[in-house]
């Protein structure tokens, strides 16, 4: 199958935490690079009839506009999400909290005159149908225990990272965007150039820092993780709610004008979902069995379910099972490491072998090193 054809959605990553969050989502995954040298993967999102493309982009609004241009290219998606961190300008804010941008500021656009910056802003709101489809899964989330409160207010993007409460910068964001909840690097450009190319654009990130002088002492506790983890499954649930409501028809004898990231193709019958089996049901409940008593990959977990050792589930069942559920599979991957450390001596290196190697416990590598890192090593 050719991997570009029924992506819907692209997600761009500024850093690696942001993309493996956003990965563990998506199976059956395949490379899918850019000529001009950007990697995307594409993966199935659970329960949906769409794929999803992921790129990891590295810090910065020009990179972030590019990658744009080449998403659009190569996927012609119905909307491009930017999911990630940030620091948090406003004091209600909390570590771990999700803020999703109901504008974005690009706050270094002015002039320097001898009455000092002079701000001239440039802003770009969110799409009206991602952000609204966002608040509809945020009231959802609320009744969730545990889940992490999720906010709707603009951010600022900018190419610099702030890390100070009395510096001219936060001075200027606190007179002139003082509705702005985050700072982050990355939006603006996103935002622009999807505008450009007519794609709606969304960004969701997750609260790591204040942006107060004491990031490093924050990050050194785990809050990207945790941010980027909280903005991914956010994300990735109103990724599913997009994907899965049935996209609005035009009135009988309306015509109205396609975007030019739009192709026209040829009208098919949408197949009817194969209902779920008793199988599969059965499956499902003795996954979640194995992950209330242990820690598995997804790779370990599927096994354990269909081999003649194990369970006994056809591949399918066991399959289904597995991806149907919200599984972190780098906690797992940390639970592991530490059940191993309890039990023997590792180095990182040996450690990482035995939770990535197909005759160990059949981690991602990524997945691996993340455990490794986690459990102290």
């Amino acid at each position: 199958m050719n991997e570009r054809r029924g992506v819907q959605v692209v997600v761009l990553t500024a850093l690696p935490v942001e993309y493996d969050a956003v990965r563990r989502h998506l199976h059956d995954r395949d490379r899918s690079p850019h000529p001009l040298g950007i990697e995307f993967e594409v993966g199935n999102l659970p329960d949906t009839d769409g794929r999803v493309a992921i790129a990891e982009l590295g810090q910065g609004n020009l990179d972030a506009a590019l990658a744009v241009a080449h998403a659009v290219e190569m996927f012609h998606p119905s909307a491009i999400l930017f999911v990630g961190i940030a620091g948090a300008l406003h004091d209600d804010l909390q570590i771990g909290d999700v803020l999703t941008a109901t504008r974005v500021y690009a706050y270094q656009s002015g002039m320097v005159s001898d009455r000092g910056f002079l701000t001239r802003p440039r802003s770009h709101d969110a799409d009206r149908e991602l952000e609204q489809r966002a608040r509809v899964v945020a009231r959802t989330y609320r009744d969730h225990p545990g889940a992490p409160a999720v906010h709707f207010r603009p951010v600022a993007a900018g190419d610099v990272v702030l890390n100070s409460r009395t510096q001219p910068l936060s001075d200027q964001l606190e007179n002139d965007y003082n509705d702005a909840g985050a700072i982050e690097m990355e939006s603006a450009g996103m935002v622009r150039a999807c505008h450009v190319c007519r794609v709606p654009a969304l960004v969701i990130r997750g609260i790591s820092d204040r942006a107060d002088g004491a990031k490093e002492i924050i990050d050194a506790k785990g809050s990207q993780p945790l941010a980027a983890r909280n903005a991914a499954d956010f994300a990735v649930a109103v990724i599913a709610d997009y994907l899965s409501v049935p996209r609005r028809k035009v009135a009988k004898g309306a015509e109205q004008p396609l975007p030019p990231n739009v192709r026209v193709k040829p009208t098919a019958e949408v197949p009817t979902a194969k209902p779920v089996s008793a199988e599969q049901r059965n499956a499902v409940r003795s996954a979640q069995s194995y992950l209330r008593n242990g820690a598995f990959s997804r790779k370990g977990l599927i096994e354990q379910l269909s081999s003649d050792a194990g369970d006994g589930y056809s591949l399918e069942a066991s399959t289904y099972a597995v991806d149907s559920l919200n599984i972190d599979y780098n906690e797992q991957a940390v639970k592991s490491a530490q059940s191993y450390l309890r039990n023997g001596a590792f180095s990182r290196k040996g450690l990482i072998e035995q939770l990535s190697s197909d005759a160990g416990d059949g981690y991602t590598r990524s997945q691996a090193a993340y455990g490794a890192s986690e459990a102290g090593l």
